[in-house]
């Protein structure tokens, strides 16, 4: 595959995972009382008809829930913790790293402090575990290829450096 031929598949991916999003995200705020198991059903099928991999289900729930600017006030993450534990399949680590590149994604144009908020907060409500967290921190100390494989190409190597100088004390 020619660079320009991955390029384009990459647009492709980036614009069906956009779909995805924003039909799950106005399927929330239409149906607010969807419980765990509807939700996953509804953004499996959204996956599902966009073509995205498995581990996508994340990305899509995580960017039509859950706000930077809201998460606290809204309790996002503990309305949604259930569904991410289902999604992560209770703890399987490979998922909980996508969940984390998740959050990349929906925290790279606010400030990175959020992240580690956000991080800690899911770590409470055990949906995230700490291996996650600090298998995530040190492939990116490390800058290592291994972290490219979970973290979206729309996240600039300056923002995610800045991830993870902000949740140092986390680790």
């Amino acid at each position: 595959m020619s660079k320009d031929e991955y390029e384009a598949d990459c647009d492709l991916e980036e614009w069906a995972l956009s779909i995805a999003v924003h039909t799950t995200h106005r399927k929330i705020q239409e149906q607010r009382t969807l419980n765990s198991q509807q939700l996953v059903q509804f953004v499996s099928k959204e996956q599902m008809t966009a073509g995205l991999e498995k581990h996508m289900r994340l990305h899509i729930l995580i960017q039509s829930a859950i706000s930077p600017d809201t998460f606290l006030r809204n309790k996002e993450i503990e309305r949604y913790a259930p569904v991410i534990s289902i999604l992560t399949k209770g703890g399987e680590l490979e998922l909980e790293r996508h969940l984390i590149a998740a959050l990349e994604v929906v925290c790279k144009d606010t400030s990175p402090k959020r992240l580690p908020v956000m991080l800690l907060k899911l770590y409470e409500d055990d949906v995230l575990c700490e291996e996650a967290i600090v298998n995530w921190w040190m492939a990116g100390e490390e800058n290592s290829d291994e972290n490219d494989k979970f973290t979206l190409r729309c996240i600039a190597h300056e923002t995610k450096a800045s991830f993870r100088a902000e949740a140092e004390p986390l680790n």
